[in-house]
Order: C-alpha cells, then structure tokens, then sequence
C-alpha cells in the first residue's frame, strides 16, 4: 500500500511546489483535518497511517511527508496517538531524526520487523518506548506536535471500518 500511495504523494508535492509560492514557508492552519489548504501549508504533514496491519505487533506505521525546500530536524516533535504522547527519535542507531526536503519518513514501532518493503533510502522513526503513542487504533485521532508543542497537522481516520492490511 506504501508504493501505492508514492504517487499521489509525488503529485502532492509537486502541487505544494506551486502553492508554495501562495502561502508563507511554515504556515499552518489552525483546525485543519488533511484538507488541501493545510497540506500545502503546513511543513510537515501526517499522509498515510497504517493502524490495522496484517502483522500487528510490527506493522504499525505513520507516513510524515517533508513539503518544504529545507530538511525537518523533528528531534524535539510529538506525536500523540490515543491520548498518548511520544517524542520521534531516529529508528537506526547513530543516525539523527531528520527529514531531507520533498521526502518522507515512516515513524515505525521499535519492534518493526522491516517485513514489507521500503523505498531506499527512507528515513525511519520511532518512539522512545515499544508502541507508538496507544498504539494506533483506527479510531484514534492523530496529532503532529512541533517543536513548540503547536499542532501542524492532524488526521482523523474515516468513520468506516477498515480491514486487516488497508492503510489511510
């Protein structure tokens, strides 16, 4: 589902490229819900969540997708995940939790078992403790925190239920 989606993402950004030149670097509107206006505003933004996978006690993932010309050092963001509040770290030993400009990380469980494929190159992160946030459900809202602890993107999962394996 991860490769799926490259390619509405690559034509996201492309399209933030242009609204880029409409709205300040690193404004963000406040209440937005992954509504277009506020992906290309914001800086970093939360574009695919992965919350019932097949193997679910590694297979957990939150897709965050760089917009900007610049790379994003998110050593000092949060996530919170059913209530629940967690610092991103690097995934990989030595390395620093940063995202390049106009790319994408996947913020992992510390167990993921690296069982489906990665673009080369990504950047992985993950959360101090074993599970991110609550443990992502498919009725849990998430929010990306800066720096400051200011919300910059936030996503609400559909009303649906979603089977085993689908991503949003």
């Amino acid at each position: 589902m991860v490769t799926k989606r490259r390619l509405s993402l690559f034509a996201a950004l492309i399209f933030a490229l242009f609204a880029s030149a409409c709205a300040p670097d690193g404004a963000v509107e406040n209440g937005g819900s992954n509504t277009l206006t506020t992906y290309f505003r914001a800086r970093l933004v939360i574009s695919e969540v992965m919350a019932s996978p097949v193997n679910e006690s590694s297979g957990e993932f939150i897709e965050l997708a760089n917009v900007t010309d610049k790379p994003i050092d998110v050593s000092n963001w949060r996530l919170m995940v059913g209530g629940a509040s967690d610092r991103l770290v690097a995934y990989r030993e030595n390395a620093a939790p940063v995202i390049p400009a106009r790319s994408i990380a996947l913020v992992v469980d510390r167990d993921f078992a690296n069982d489906f494929a990665l673009p080369e190159g990504i950047t992985l992160l993950t959360t101090p403790d074993r599970a991110i946030g609550a443990g992502i459900a498919a009725s849990h809202t998430i929010s990306l925190l800066d720096e400051a602890g200011a919300e910059v993107d936030h996503f609400t999962p559909p009303a649906a239920s979603v089977s085993r394996g689908t991503s949003f």
